[in-house]
């Protein structure tokens, strides 16, 4: 039985983690804008926003819900062919899918609602309200890594959201912003720029979450 344990981002990928697609419903709200926190996101997506609210994924997009479908499920296919162990989180319940007002959620990117360093499995807690409920479904996994000699810590949950007005640290002065499913959409003051994170090449969208690997000459990955 093997320990996880990561320690580097390169390496032999022994066992991962994959996401899966929900097909999700867009928020009603979004007929009357795309708030800037989802600037993010392709300008065909948020052009056509207004239009899907209150949609599911598979019919408002079918063409884009299909295509996700099938890159997560080949990425998991390609791997287990490759003989790398693919774990995958649960499906969300129904409870689970509603909290929040229900609408938006995924499991995709399954980096963010669970973190390993070394032999630790890191249960997150994202801001966004709408990806809480994202660590329900990877916890069948964490499970199973803390039964096999794996350390497990779980991070708080944010504050409880909505709230009209929440303080929060800008830079350099303090704003006050209100909060939804997809984050801040409106403040106080204008938001000030925040200083650029460089991240290594490779990492950003990657849906994929190091869990195990092997001894190697060099560190493990």
């Amino acid at each position: 039985m093997t320990v996880p344990n990561v320690t580097h981002d390169w390496g032999v990928l022994k066992e991962t983690v994959v996401g899966r697609v929900i097909d999700f419903t867009f928020p009603a709200e979004l007929a009357a804008g795309v708030p800037a926190s989802l600037g993010f996101l392709p300008e065909r997506t948020r052009q056509n926003m207004p239009r899907w609210a209150g949609k599911l994924w598979s019919q408002a997009d079918p063409e884009g819900y299909e295509r996700c479908v099938e890159q997560v499920e080949g990425l998991a296919g390609f791997l287990t062919a490759r003989g790398v162990g693919v774990h995958r989180p649960r499906a969300l319940t129904d409870s689970e899918l509603n909290l929040y007002g229900g609408g938006f959620s995924m499991q995709t990117f399954v980096r963010d609602p669970m973190i390993v360093i070394g032999d630790r499995v890191i249960e997150a807690a994202l801001r966004l309200p709408a990806r809480f409920k994202e660590r329900f479904g990877v916890r069948p996994v964490i499970e199973e890594a803390e039964g096999r000699g794996a350390r497990c810590s779980v991070m708080p949950p944010p504050a409880p959201v909505p709230w009209r007005t929440f303080p929060r640290p800008g830079a350099p002065s303090w704003r006050v912003a209100t909060c939804s499913p997809w984050g801040a959409t409106s403040s106080s003051a204008p938001a000030q720029p925040r200083p650029t994170r460089r991240e290594p090449s490779g990492w950003k969208g990657c849906s994929v979450t190091a869990v195990a690997s092997t001894k190697c000459p060099s560190p493990t990955g």
